[in-house]
């Protein structure tokens, strides 16, 4: 682990909240958390919702309001709703207020709340998703007043967030097991190229091969499948190539 990403992880424990304690927020809709922001990341239930919301396909979302870049430390394709203009304002602001407020992205309905995930181990030393719990930090306040009175667990019901905590568990051991394998294919691929065609593989599979009339859950478990099954391929291709696993 480097020292930046266990800074960032012992920040968030010190900030961290429980369901029931009290937040001390509340939105004034001056809309000041939709501008200026570089980093409203996307997970792709986030991006499947709005897109149902908005009558289009995913496809069709991507084209209009996404932007993809490779992750500096998790070298992994990571997806933004792309800002705009001089005050790289959130495309789905509009007259100052979020047209798609109901389904808002999860990165927009915690704030000023973050989460992380605090893996439990088994005999195996792999995380145990049903043992292992989602974690809520205070991310700090640019906006909005500080008077408000609820309890984080209210906060998250408001946008259904704990609902989708399962969905977040299992999106975030995808995400770090693809990470890992990203990062080792990196080292041992010269060819920048192919990189890119790894890269476009996994953002096509994680994030745009999405039928907005059909139920998410299924098809995002049969598309987590079917990444497996490519770095496998990968796997047994660098064994042929390399001698050894990547």
């Amino acid at each position: 682990m480097n020292e930046r990403i266990k800074n960032v992880m012992e920040c968030m424990e010190n900030q961290r909240m429980e369901l029931d304690d009290t937040l001390p927020f509340s939105c004034t809709h001056c809309g000041g958390c939709c501008v200026h922001q570089e980093e409203l990341l996307l997970n792709p239930l986030d991006l499947f919702r709005m897109a149902v919301y908005l009558g289009i396909t995913v496809e069709q979302w991507l084209d209009r309001y996404g932007e993809c870049y490779i992750g500096e430390d998790s070298r992994m394709p990571i997806l933004r709703i792309r800002p705009q203009g001089e005050t790289r304002r959130c495309p789905l602001l509009k007259n100052n207020k979020c047209s798609v407020h109901k389904v808002k992205p999860s990165v927009c309905g915690l704030y000023p709340l973050g989460r992380s995930v605090r893996y439990a181990m088994d005999k195996q030393g792999k995380p145990d998703l049903e043992k292992s719990e989602v974690i809520y930090f205070h991310g700090g306040c640019f906006c909005g007043s500080r008077n408000g009175h609820q309890t984080v667990r209210e906060w998250l019901e408001e946008f259904h967030l704990l609902e989708s905590e399962s969905f977040f568990l299992q999106w975030s051991y995808v995400i770090m097991e693809t990470s890992q394998f990203l990062q080792r294919l990196e080292k041992v691929v010269t060819n920048k190229d192919i990189m890119m065609m790894v890269w476009n593989m996994v953002f096509g599979i994680l994030y745009a091969r999405y039928d907005t009339g059909k139920e998410f859950q299924p098809q995002f478990e049969q598309n987590v499948k079917q990444l497996k099954e490519h770095i496998a391929d990968i796997e047994r291709l660098g064994v042929q190539a390399y001698g050894r696993r990547i």
